[in-house]
């Protein structure tokens, strides 16, 4: 009897076996989703972020059928072939700032499928042009200065969160914490060599802590009357462009391959010999020039053919060894343009491109916008008499700085004069536009909505903000036209 029951036992097992192989899981219900792992190496980081993800999946039957990573940044991948017993490491480098979330999709043999996400950031503070001055005005950047000087000190910090903390280590056992604030002021007790140190935190109060950036700048204090013993040469530069004419500048932005031409000068305070010269153009790649005598003026150029923003280095070093850095520019290179799409919608519903209409009209603008990169969004109508009385033109920012990815708003507008206008939508590169968030008029009573109001001069204000809106190097823009007319 018990060797029956153990034939039938095997009988049994066997069936089940044979009927497992047999099977087409596909066409079995649906189980629980595949078990996914989706783990970075951090989430939280400075640009640009390089993130290992480990990556793991056990299907809930069969075998894997499917499986996607989406970093978050336009870039997809099929790694069912990276599997090895289930798991894999992959390498990813986020190369523009924004906060990105990733996914990761599959789905077995039985149909069944699981989605894990992660967060990653990269958006840490920037920080432009940080240099020590001897005037609370920030006009005259300087290394050197005399024992009871006041010492200001000066940055353009920039983050999509806002800045948050600051902190500057004079390097004489000296800090201040500041606020949203990259400038300051110091007196130094002693004289002698320091580094001058700012920390700048963003304003992200979702992130598990906020993302700092780092800079310094070298100083020398000594007694008035004296020579300080050896201070590294006094560098300067700046970018030339040639557009309709030579202008000069420490930003510039353009498409890629975007071409720049630099003009740098170096002098050493001592009159030292110049020993090494070089420029760093901040995207792997940097060029020797060669100097000689305590005075040293040269021009480079430069092709980025990769997008990104990028940071111009002049480093110097005289013949006693002594070297001095300075940032002199930045760059913001983009694959292409910001992409706008504008439909505008009139009060009778329909589209008011090229139409008239009689007395008064009242048009609402639905703005879809998106970019790799940080970018602005303007408003230019162009008129007969604007709203706010004696306005040709009328320009306003409609929201700032939007985080890379898809943005939707609508702005509506109505006009009572009768006349001819054009409007424009503009969405252009946050780096490349030098607009303030309102245009101050010469007389505050008469500046309404962001825009002056019966003054020549304003209107000749607001004409200088639409040519650099029209002169801008990366941008998209979207027009219509209308005619408003009395009856």
């Amino acid at each position: 009897m018990q060797k029956h029951y153990k034939k039938l036992l095997i009988l049994s097992v066997l069936s089940f076996v044979i009927l497992a192989f047999c099977t087409d899981l596909s066409k079995l219900p649906p189980t629980a989703g595949p078990l996914l792992i989706l783990s970075p190496s951090q989430n939280y980081g400075s640009f640009p972020l390089a993130v290992s993800f480990y990556v793991k999946a056990i299907p809930s039957r069969g075998k894997m059928k499917y499986l996607i990573i989406d970093y978050g940044d336009n870039t997809q991948k099929s790694i069912l072939e990276n599997l090895k017993d289930g798991e894999t490491t992959l390498q990813h480098t986020y190369e523009r700032f924004g906060i990105f979330e990733v996914k990761l999709y599959g789905m077995d043999e039985s149909g069944s499928n699981e989605v894990k996400t992660s967060i990653i950031t990269n958006d840490s503070p920037q920080i432009i042009n940080f240099q020590a001055y001897k005037d609370e005005e920030f006009l005259e950047p300087t290394s050197s200065f005399s024992l009871g000087d006041t010492v200001y000190i000066k940055a353009i910090c920039k983050d999509s969160n806002g800045i948050g903390k600051v902190i500057i280590d004079w390097g004489d056992n000296s800090y201040d914490e500041k606020e949203k604030d990259c400038s300051s002021s110091h007196i130094y007790k002693e004289a002698g060599d320091f580094t001058i140190k700012i920390y700048v935190s963003d304003d992200n109060k979702f992130a598990p802590y906020p993302l700092s950036s780092y800079a310094e700048v070298k100083i020398g204090i000594f007694i008035g009357g004296s020579s300080p013993k050896n201070f590294p040469p006094i560098i300067d530069g700046f970018i030339e462009k040639f557009d309709s004419e030579l202008t000069q500048t420490t930003i510039v932005a353009g498409i890629s391959p975007l071409s720049v031409s630099v003009l740098i000068a170096v002098e050493d305070p001592e009159g030292d010999e110049i020993k090494e010269l070089a420029v760093d153009w901040g995207d792997g790649k940097s060029d020797p020039i060669p100097a000689t005598g305590s005075k040293y003026v040269a021009r480079k150029s430069h092709t980025y053919e990769n997008a990104g923003i990028f940071q111009i280095t002049v480093s110097a070093k005289d013949s006693f060894g002594k070297k001095g850095v300075r940032k002199i520019a930045i760059v913001s290179v983009a694959k292409q343009a910001p992409i706008i799409s504008v439909e505008p919608k009139a009060q009778d519903n329909q589209n008011p491109s090229e139409k008239t209409y009689t007395n008064s009209a009242t048009i609402e603008n639905y703005i879809i916008t998106f970019d790799v990169s940080l970018y602005r969004v303007f408003v230019l109508i162009e008129g007969n008499n604007l709203p706010g009385g004696g306005q040709e033109i009328f320009i306003k920012e409609l929201y700032p700085s939007a985080i890379s990815g898809l943005k939707a708003n609508t702005y509506s507008f109505s006009v009572t004069y009768a006349g001819d206008y054009k409007v424009t939508f503009y969405a252009v590169s946050d780096i490349d536009l030098d607009i303030p968030n309102k245009i101050y008029c010469s007389s505050s009573m008469s500046c309404f909505n962001n825009y002056c109001t019966g003054e020549i001069k304003s209107i000749s204000l607001c004409s200088t903000y639409k040519g650099k809106l029209e002169n801008a190097k990366i941008k998209n823009s979207s027009s219509f036209s209308f005619r408003l007319v009395y009856q």
